[in-house]
């Protein structure tokens, strides 16, 4: 029964897996910041613990983007920039590092 819905489904242009397909897009990729003015600081990941500790969500967000762009296997550095983009109410962003993790899986100590 199943084979026989979803061949007739498959005929049709906007089947239920297209729909969701462009729904999960959004999610697929984190997408760092063009212009960090964080980038060239000496020590990305000091300076973003710095700024969260001042409160500063939005500074502290890039200078963790600067942090997984110069070490992408830094799982604590990925760990921080979820968990800041979660404070900075920044879903999207939270769910495409979540993702990111899991389908590389090269950062083991955020999954276990």
């Amino acid at each position: 029964m199943w084979q026989k819905i979803s061949s007739a489904d498959a005929d049709t242009t906007s089947s239920w897996e297209t729909d969701f397909g462009t729904f999960v897009d959004p999610f697929k990729e984190y997408t760092f910041e063009e212009t960090n003015p964080m980038k060239d600081v000496e020590n990305p990941m000091e300076e973003g613990l710095k700024k969260l500790a001042a409160e500063d969500v939005p500074s502290a967000v890039l200078c963790f983007e600067a942090a997984v762009q110069a070490e992408p296997e830094n799982a604590l550095a990925w760990q921080y920039l979820g968990t800041t983009q979660a404070k900075n109410e920044q879903v999207r962003a939270v769910i495409a590092i979540i993702l990111a993790v899991v389908t590389k899986r090269k950062y083991s100590s955020l999954v276990t």
